[in-house]
């Protein structure tokens, strides 16, 4: 089997189509649709058929895909393995911000004092961005809110997060109407993030919104009067008096520990034994 013409097969199919392939591998669509057809001749069998709303899998094109898949991610495993050669001792989080901001610095600073990690990278973004960057060998491990997309990574429940409801000092929930939401930014989302489903679930349906991709922004907009917001409780430990917690909101999030290895045990407990102490 020829690997070229198998490699464009399963990026055409990653990527949905010839036409985003083609842009992402910077060639021409002819070039793949060439490679697909002759990997076709070479394998006698039809593995895809082609229509308007992009392509369609025969039940051969899914089996080949779901082969392809394994070789090319272990393949991805492997040039990681060999450059983490070259940056021993090494370590890469993704997680969300209020996680990089108020768990890991210990987590690090336990880390670097024992002097198991040389180096230590933390990269700070949404769910989705996290997860992108342990697929393609960016992060060791990510933290984050909710299960990742991707069946081929390694995941686990470490704790569960409670979220809180918090409004300007002088504010409640009687005058939530006349405030804006607090909030992340859509556009970083595929789907409804946390905070927001929690507040759906709870009755509350945000009319005006502010968005905002950090929510230390969200915690300190609330303490200055601009609207009201959902956070975890942990962020309010310098900040309780000057905001008003709703008693009323329910709200806890599962916390994923997410990586394509298993997960580190030490590492683990530093950070499940952070989140008890806050």
């Amino acid at each position: 089997m020829n690997i070229s013409y198998l490699k464009h097969f399963y990026e055409v199919v990653k990527f949905g189509g010839f036409a985003k392939a083609a842009k992402e591998l910077n060639t021409s669509q002819p070039n793949l649709s060439r490679s697909v057809k002759l990997l076709e001749s070479e394998l006698g069998v039809t593995l895809m058929l082609r229509n308007k709303s992009g392509i369609t899998l025969s039940e051969q094109g899914k089996f080949l895909y779901t082969g392809a898949q394994e070789v090319f991610e272990n393949l991805i495993d492997l040039e990681g393995s060999m450059k983490n050669q070259e940056i021993a001792k090494a370590l890469r989080i993704a997680a969300s911000e209020n996680l990089c901001i108020h768990i890991l610095p210990k987590v690090i600073r336990t880390l670097m004092n024992q002097s198991i990690y040389k180096n230590i990278d933390l990269f700070s973004g949404t769910a989705e961005q996290i997860e992108e960057r342990i697929i393609n060998l960016q992060a060791d491990f990510g933290l984050f809110y909710h299960s990742p997309k991707h069946n081929t990574l390694k995941q686990q429940v470490i704790a569960e997060v409670e979220f809180v409801l918090i409004f300007p000092k002088d504010k409640s929930r009687t005058e939530i109407d006349s405030l804006p939401y607090i909030g992340s930014r859509m556009s970083d989302y595929s789907k409804p993030y946390f905070a927001l489903k929690a507040l759906q679930m709870n009755g509350i349906k945000p009319g005006k919104v502010i968005e905002t991709n950090s929510q230390e922004a969200q915690l300190r907009m609330t303490i200055d009067g601009l609207g009201y917001t959902v956070v975890p409780k942990f962020m309010l430990k310098n900040h309780a008096k000057e905001v008003t917690l709703d008693r009323k909101f329910e709200a806890k999030a599962k916390l994923f520990y997410v990586s394509r290895k298993e997960a580190n045990p030490k590492i683990l407990d530093l950070i499940k034994a952070n989140l008890q102490n806050k």
